[in-house]
């Protein structure tokens, strides 16, 4: 039963990140009203050692989403919907320097973008909750709002709702691939951004739900500084969380090649 599942993810096989890398973890928990649910999403972020979160369908209102903001999370950045729906937050641990300069927060709960840096690091933080049919304009529309792409590092990260090829479905029935994933893949291969996960795992069949639909993708020049890449077990939630870990020592450099 689920005490069982409880009591065997005590101990994380990943363990804490290390010293000079920044653990992002993008996980789509399913509504976090209930207290008693909130706080086993915070604590296993925390067992997860997330230092950067972005969480998705949080269902908080206005007035609810500064409970999120306690323990481990230093800052908290949230686009709300309503107490039933959507709701995209990016959660950053209080030991992660990171100074924030543009926040755009979607009124319809969808997504979070914020821009910054952490030491010379300039990045632009983005968690997506993607509409669960075939909508080619969302994508449109957030890819032209992400700011300053010629001087920051992208993270993009979220549940996309989609698949976007083949190895990602759990279903070998040929089907035509969406409007939506042709818009991402283009603007993948536009601004060189790559899917971390398939990256390392070219021919993996792992999947975050019914198939691969939560995604954590990063521009090219991140890559060489991921030092691990999982998708962890399904818990809490119905979809598994995903984790990255990224060198942010002195090597770390937002300046274009």
């Amino acid at each position: 039963g689920p005490a069982v599942i409880e009591s065997m993810i005590q101990t994380s096989p990943m363990g804490q990140p290390a010293g000079n890398t920044l653990r992002i973890c993008s996980w789509n928990c399913k509504g976090l009203n209930h207290p008693i649910k909130r706080s086993k999403v915070l604590h296993h972020l925390r067992h997860l050692g997330a230092q950067i979160a972005f969480l998705q369908e949080t269902h908080l209102k206005v007035s609810d989403q500064s409970r999120l903001r306690r323990g481990w999370v230093g800052q908290l950045y949230h686009s709300t919907f309503h107490s039933k729906a959507r709701g995209a937050a990016i959660l950053i641990h209080k030991s992660v320097p990171f100074v924030s300069s543009t926040t755009i927060l979607d009124p319809n709960g969808r997504y979070a973008i914020v821009t910054g840096h952490i030491h010379s690091t300039k990045l632009i933080l983005t968690n997506i909750y993607a509409p669960n049919w075939d909508d080619a304009n969302f994508f449109c529309n957030l890819f032209s709002r992400i700011p300053d792409m010629s001087s920051h590092l992208l993270v993009l990260g979220g549940d996309f709702n989609c698949w976007l090829g083949s190895l990602d479905r759990s279903s070998a029935k040929p089907t035509t691939p969406s409007k939506s994933s042709k818009i991402i893949r283009n603007f993948l291969q536009e601004f060189s951004v790559t899917d971390s996960w398939r990256f390392f795992n070219p021919t993996g069949r792992e999947y975050s739900y019914f198939s691969r639909i939560d995604y954590l993708f990063l521009e090219k020049r991140l890559i060489p500084l991921v030092r691990s890449c999982s998708c962890n077990s399904i818990i809490i939630s119905d979809h598994a969380p995903l984790t990255l870990d990224l060198a942010v020592g002195g090597e770390l450099n937002s300046q274009a090649p």
